[in-house]
């Protein structure tokens, strides 16, 4: 009779390890599917987020009139015209260099059409009828002041 009760207490021990084991890969399998879900919907929120970023971006590029765009005057002989569609023209004199821009932030990169003039980026900042221009890379590192012009030169 020992014998029996030992088979069955030891059969009941197996079921109750097997019983164990089964919980135990069951609620593993459920953090894994927790952890992935969580993991999946991270992604997909970094992605959503990404897209309305550049979305917002690209709009307000559209939207956002080019600050840039007139005439500035440096001095009495010297202008720039923006057309704010990313052409311009460096006025001196009676000599005209054309020039095409690039706006990248609050950086204005500036690639004339004649050799003899260097290209340049300068950081600027517009508040009402002033331009600042800081020279940056290619440039002497000097500080302008242009006025805004009232009509085209």
């Amino acid at each position: 009779m020992d014998e029996k009760r030992n088979v069955s207490s030891n059969r009941q021990d197996l079921r109750s390890n097997l019983t164990e084991d089964k919980s135990i890969r069951r609620l593993l399998r459920r953090k894994r599917v927790q952890r992935n879900r969580i993991m999946v919907m991270s992604i997909f929120s970094i992605a959503v987020v990404g897209i309305v970023m550049v979305m917002v971006f690209t709009i307000k590029s559209l939207f956002v009139p080019d600050e840039l765009k007139g005439s500035w005057a440096l001095d009495e002989v010297t202008s720039y015209v923006f057309d704010g569609e990313k052409n311009g023209a460096m006025l001196v004199s009676e000599s005209k260099y054309r020039f095409t821009y690039k706006v990248k932030g609050k950086t204005l990169i500036v690639d004339y059409e004649s050799d003899i003039l260097v290209d340049g980026e300068y950081k600027f900042k517009v508040k009402k009828d002033v331009l600042n221009l800081i020279g940056g890379e290619g440039t002497s590192g000097d500080t302008y002041e242009l006025t805004k012009m009232k009509s085209d030169p």
